[in-house]
This record gives structure tokens, sequence and C-alpha cells, in this order.
């Protein structure tokens, strides 16, 4: 036995960076998730945020997977980007509808086909009339008619970083929940106001609730990293 192999997979592997890799892989639920990221343009915090998996997405789904009941639930993500999360929710047996933004939604289609294509073909219970992937710019009216509110779970990772369009995502969420809709949010304490939208919550009659940091991966305990409950008061 090799010494390598007597250390545990971790997320956050000391000796190999994946978050730029062109594709990642990811097992959740007895499932190989495969995410392909793109490369071709510049990344940062104001930029094609969504051509790779942040470490929030991976933290929002091992939330779900061992805290929230979505099997046979309508579930629904904002801001999908590489689709981890929505992938996930399908996988643990949620009827799954990923959005994204029209320079975007490309790229979480691409995702989810691929996954759709290599978890459903050999025995499985996935379905792949169970997810789908829909254009939504928050607020759009017209775009959000076209979905099937109310959903009994709403996701969001890391969509929080940009303070100007917190209205915009709180309309949408009023619009996409009913009163027993559960709503799970993650974001990294990056000092860009994100704490600023559950003040403005309250304001949009929502109940908010932090998870406790012991409920999120042991990985991230120790970072800054938060998850919040939302639901219509």
């Amino acid at each position: 036995m090799t010494e390598s192999s007597l250390v545990p997979w971790r997320f956050c592997n000391p000796y190999a960076n994946q978050k730029y890799d062109p594709v990642r892989s990811f097992l959740f639920n007895g499932h190989k998730i495969t995410i392909e990221q793109k490369q071709d343009q510049k990344i940062d915090i104001t930029q094609n945020t969504g051509n790779i998996v942040w470490d929030g997405a991976y933290i929002l789904s091992k939330f779900v997977q061992n805290h929230v009941k979505v099997k046979g639930k309508k579930c629904i993500e904002l801001g999908a980007g590489t689709g981890l999360v929505g992938l996930v929710t399908w996988t643990l047996g949620g009827k799954v509808t990923l959005t994204e933004i029209a320079d975007l939604v490309q790229h979480t289609q691409k995702n989810v086909e691929l996954n759709v294509a290599t978890l459903t073909t050999k025995p499985s219970t996935l379905l792949k009339e169970d997810i789908e992937v829909k254009t939504l710019t928050w607020g759009n009216e017209i775009q959000l008619n076209d979905l099937s509110a109310p959903y009994d779970v709403i996701l969001g990772s890391e969509i929080l970083y940009l303070h100007e369009f917190h209205k915009d995502l709180l309309k949408t969420l009023r619009l996409l929940s009913g009163p027993k809709t559960e709503i799970y949010m993650v974001y990294k304490q990056r000092g860009l106001g994100e704490e600023k939208f559950f003040l403005l919550a309250k304001r949009f009659s929502f109940l908010v609730e932090e998870i406790p940091q012991d409920k999120i991966d042991t990985e991230f305990q120790n970072q800054p990293y938060r998850v919040f409950k939302m639901s219509k008061a």
C-alpha cells in the first residue's frame, strides 16, 4: 500500500487543487456526478461565476443530502451555474428545475444532459423527466410565469454577492414559494454585504433562520460559510 493511499479523500485536498480542472467528479448518494468547467474566460467574483464549481455549491449539496427531504418534492435551484446542487438534488429523488440567466444557461444544460445520459442508462431509479433546465432572470415575470410555482424546496448557492440584485431575488422567491416552501441558501462572507440580504428578506415577510455551523460539512465548519433557511411568514 502506498503512502498516498492512506490519505482520506477530501474536497479541500492540500495536494491537488481541482477548482479549475476542465472536468470534476463528485460522489453523492452512490452516484458519480461529472461536471465540466469552462476555462476559456476570466473568472472572478464579478464575471463568469457560473463556469466553475464553487465551494458553496459543494457545501449546499452536502447539506441537502444530509438534512433536507427532497424525495418526490418539486425543487428549483436559482443561479445554478455548473448545476451541481440541482443534479445532487435530482439523484436524491427530487423533481428538479435548474435555472440560470441566458448567458450561462447553455453550460448548465450541457452538464445536466451529460449526467442524465450516464445516470439513466444503467439500471437506475433516476428519470430524465424529473430534471429540466430553464432560463430565468430574477424578477422577469414572463419567465417566472413559465415555471410551475409554488415549489416545495428552493435552493441558492453563493448568489448573494451582488447586493443590487437582492430585491429582484426576493421578489422571485416570493413568486416561487408557497406557505410550506423551504428555502436554503449558502454564502461565503466576503465583506460584500451578503448578510444584508437576510435583513431585507425580513422586510419582505420571510422568516429567516441561520443553520448551526455543526450542520454543515466538517471541512468547512471553521470557514466563513453560512447556510440559512427561509420561509414565508
